[in-house]
């Protein structure tokens, strides 16, 4: 005869089995709120994700809130546009479409952001977890930032900051040259310089070192490639030194243009 914990272990896995399985039908049919909703009710039921379930988080709520980021940038590009319209009920809608967009993508990263402060990090034991949670509070800053009135952007920016340089230091101690997590890292953080920061230089200097630190490990992204389990994240090592290699190339010519400055 099972025992109470034992039944309700095995219901817990069926109600997991079943939010893992809708996860996997709303993301082929790119339902991301449905897939947000699946993830909502894992992570309050346990607060603990696999490797796998982590890159669900990551697909789910990077194109929920991917919408309003691109609709938000349509706005203030209009509204820049617009600027001199003699058309003050037109600007007025304008300005409240705006408003309502960015109150939108505010609310979708607070949200992913005490859901990682809440639950997932304090939960986090392994170092690529903590990696993975760390950094995804700082580019979910960094959205924050991108979208919001510039008396709350240095706050934003500093938060973002601050992520980003604690996520590299896990990073540097415990993952490989040639972790796909790790470049990753690299990637965001160097676009948040370059994006956020204005600073092209360490954006650079960032990607640089990242860059050329994973190259000189080539050993690391054959032995990944060498195994079937991890041939995916070769792959995603390879493609994001691609990523890394292109962005390179762009700010060195701003680099030659000797132009620079912070402004957040």
């Amino acid at each position: 005869m099972q025992s109470h914990k034992s039944i309700k272990s095995e219901i817990s896995k069926m109600k997991d089995d079943k939010e893992i399985n809708v996860m996997h039908l709303a993301e082929h049919a790119e339902r991301f709120q449905d897939m947000v909703n699946a993830l909502r009710n894992i992570i309050k039921d346990r607060k603990v994700l696999n490797s796998d379930e982590r890159n669900y988080l990551t697909i789910a709520y990077k194109s929920y809130v991917a919408s309003g980021r691109n609709a938000w940038r349509v706005m203030s590009a209009l509204e820049f546009k617009e600027q001199d319209n003699p058309d003050k009920v037109y600007i007025g809608t304008l300005k409240k479409y705006k408003l309502k967009i960015q109150t939108e993508v505010q609310s979708i990263c607070t949200e992913v952001i005490a859901m990682l402060e809440n639950d997932l990090i304090p939960n986090a034991d392994e170092n690529d977890a903590k990696v993975f949670y760390i950094k995804m509070k700082g580019d979910y800053y960094r959205y924050k930032c991108e979208c919001s009135p510039k008396e709350k952007r240095k706050m934003y920016t500093e938060s973002a900051l601050q992520h980003y340089v604690e996520a590299s230091e896990i990073a540097e101690k415990h993952l490989s040259k040639t972790s796909s997590l790790r470049l990753s890292l690299i990637l965001n953080f160097s676009v948040f310089y370059y994006e956020v920061m204005n600073l092209p230089r360490k954006a650079y200097e960032i990607a640089k070192k990242g860059f050329d630190e994973a190259i000189c490990d080539m050993t690391g992204i054959e032995t990944e490639f060498e195994h079937n389990d991890k041939a995916n994240k070769g792959s995603d090592t390879l493609s994001l030194l691609a990523i890394i290699k292109e962005n390179l190339t762009i700010w060195n010519a701003d680099l030659e243009e000797g132009v620079e400055k912070a402004d957040y």
